[in-house]
């Protein structure tokens, strides 16, 4: 009987079922492409800095994440403002470079980086590579993406490098959370509306599913059932985004150009304040035909989009 292979050397096959994903992914980007008007910008890093957090076990208040919003640096939660920059930086992080990883290091591991060097790491049924063996094959791992850069779809390349950073599992701890980074990097890279997509909560929503794949694939020694999931996954969310895209797209009715005529650019209104400036009585009438539709066609924006039932709230419109 034949050894199997160690899942750090799975076979990168690609059937059909994978090839007609990929095309619907680039299919439903190209149709995000043309109506989607949102800018990747700190709300979408923040969402994902939470769901990081979640995912590392961290912890921070909803006013302390409000901070990060502000610019604030939150000296209690130093992890999590390092992980909100390098989020934040997401459009301008190059996956490509193994340098990169050191700067990812310094993010994840604020107190020394873990290197491993027992061949054996809980939730691994198989036998690790050996420490003397791991830089080499992470080497090896950068240089298989960057060798592909032009021949093959980043979405792809992202996914096998995820699967094959675990299988290498170069830390003692956070490699997945370090993999799905580099995986959200080659998707942004790719397309800037797939930096909208929260790598980390697809996964701690559909965690078992995405195990069970990785499972798998590293008994099999074949990457086919990963990439396969998560090529589903994606389909979904961009198909998410296309929906929402649509349906909030810039078109207003004749009310919302009325409220935002009356608006002076950048300056926050309380609801009170919008409702005396419209002549309304009821903040309900505001709400349903003016600030939902507003808010909906992206003319209009939220302070604290994070709690948009928050007292405090203030919407505004933006200038040219």
């Amino acid at each position: 009987m034949n050894k199997p292979l160690e899942p750090y050397k799975a076979a990168f096959s690609v059937n059909g079922e994978i090839l007609y994903s990929t095309s619907s992914i680039a299919y439903h980007l190209g149709r995000l492409s043309v109506t989607d008007a949102h800018v990747y910008d700190n709300v979408d890093a923040l969402n994902s800095t939470k769901s990081v957090a979640a995912l590392l076990g961290l912890e921070a208040t909803p006013s302390q994440y409000r901070g990060l919003l502000r610019g604030e640096v939150l000296p209690s939660c130093p992890q999590i403002a390092s992980i909100y920059r390098l989020y934040s930086g997401l459009l301008k992080f190059n996956p490509y470079d193994e340098n990169s990883l050191r700067k990812i290091e310094e993010v994840f591991f604020p107190h020394g980086v873990p290197n491993r060097m027992s061949r054996k790491l809980d939730d691994f049924p198989y036998p690790l590579p050996m420490h003397k063996k791991i830089e080499a094959l992470v080497k090896g791992l950068f240089r298989f993406s960057s060798g592909n850069v032009k021949s093959m779809n980043p979405i792809t390349i992202g996914c096998a490098f995820a699967f094959v950073f675990q299988a290498i599992a170069p830390y003692s701890s956070s490699n997945l959370p370090i993999a799905l980074f580099y995986f959200h990097a080659y998707l942004s890279s790719y397309s800037k509306s797939l930096a909208h997509l929260n790598l980390f909560k697809v996964y701690l929503t559909h965690k078992e599913e995405i195990d069970a794949s990785y499972a798998k694939s590293a008994e099999t020694a074949d990457m086919g059932a990963y990439l396969l999931c998560w090529m589903k996954l994606l389909d979904k969310g961009v198909n998410s985004l296309l929906t929402r895209s649509v349906k909030g797209n810039g078109k207003t009715t004749a009310l919302v150009e009325k409220l935002l005529s009356k608006m002076e650019p950048d300056r926050p209104y309380s609801a009170e304040e919008l409702c005396r400036l419209m002549g309304l009585k009821s903040r309900l009438g505001l709400q349903k035909n003016y600030l939902r539709q507003g808010l909906e066609a992206k003319v209009l924006f939220m302070t604290n989009p994070l709690v948009p039932t928050d007292r405090n709230q203030r919407y505004y419109k933006k200038g040219e």
